[in-house]
This record gives structure tokens, sequence and C-alpha cells, in this order.
């Protein structure tokens, strides 16, 4: 019995020294230098790598994957931009007069819409602005049916894919922009 009371008693001898708790840095005095945790530090190992990551866009994207609080202000901003939406078509000579006709074909082009992730127009909705929150650009390329009288699907487009490079037309480069001075 005098064992289990040395174990679990909560008399004064009950335990020699404190717990040492997780991530607690050793006196620069002690024998042991570093951490005594057996486990490595989180904070630490996200942040050693995100400084391994020379884009600002990855590096977000990193840590939308890594930090929670990252994760849920991205949901936050994206739930806040696609509040739902409502389409109405008007006469283009009488803008008074609704057309209700095309409701019905905005509802069929609406959900089939974005069909690989079965979330419609709305998941397109807010994958575009996903982008935009992480990447600073949104693109999207839109399929057209064979005889062009139809869109088949609309699809997003990474904008880490994309590099954008300044042109000369007809004599005309940056030098000829119009600019406005302050």
């Amino acid at each position: 019995m005098g064992f289990w009371k040395k174990l679990f008693g909560r008399g004064r001898n009950s335990r020699a020294d404190p717990p040492i708790h997780t991530g607690r840095i050793a006196d620069s005095t002690s024998s042991h230098a570093g951490s005594f945790s057996p486990y490595r530090s989180r904070t630490s190992d996200i942040l050693a790598e995100l400084r391994r990551i020379p884009d600002e866009a990855n590096a977000i994207d990193f840590l939308r994957k890594k930090v929670p609080d990252v994760s849920m202000a991205l949901w936050n901003f994206v739930r806040l931009s696609n509040q739902g939406h409502q389409m109405q078509f008007y006469d283009a000579n009488n803008r008074e007069k609704l057309l209700t006709g095309l409701e019905d074909e905005w509802r069929d082009f609406a959900s089939r819409v974005n069909a690989i992730s079965n979330a419609g127009l709305d998941g397109l909705i807010n994958i575009i602005h996903t982008s935009a929150y992480l990447f600073g650009n949104q693109i999207i390329e839109v399929e057209v049916s064979d005889d062009r009288t139809d869109i088949v699907d609309v699809h997003v487009i990474d904008p880490r894919t994309i590099t954008w490079e300044l042109e000369e037309r007809n004599g005309k480069g940056m030098d000829s922009l119009p600019t406005t001075g302050i």
C-alpha cells in the first residue's frame, strides 16, 4: 500500500520535480542544451518551411493548408463574398420589361456549369473568390460548344501558371502609353 501512496499521493514528497512541459527551453547554465521536449515545435517547423518558399502566392497557399486561423479567415471571406445571387433579365430596348422566359435557361446553365465539382455556379464563384484572395487574380476559360451556340463549361485557371509580358504593337510600347502626373 505504501508504494501506491507514494505514486499517487498528494503529499509533499509525491514528486521530486515539477513536470517539464512541451517546448520548454533549458537554462543556458544547465548541462542540457536546447529543449527538454521530445517533440519538435510545430510553430517553428511551419516558420522554417515558410521561409523556404520564395513566392508570396505559394506561401499564402501553404499557410492556408497548415494554419487553421488562415484557413478560417479565407473561409469567412469567401462566404461573405458569395451570399447567393438573383438574376433578372430585362429587354435591351425597354428597361422596364422583365424577360421571365430566360430565367429557366439561366437556372439550367447555373446548375450544369462547374459540373466537375457538382457545386454549380455558386461553387464556381467560390473558387474564383478563393483564387482572388489567395493569388490576387481571377482567371477563367469558357469552353464553347462545337457549333458555338452554347457554353459547355467554365474552367478556373490557376493564376500562378500565367506569365505576363509587355509587348510592342504598331510601334507602341510601354513608353508610349499615357501616364498621369501627380
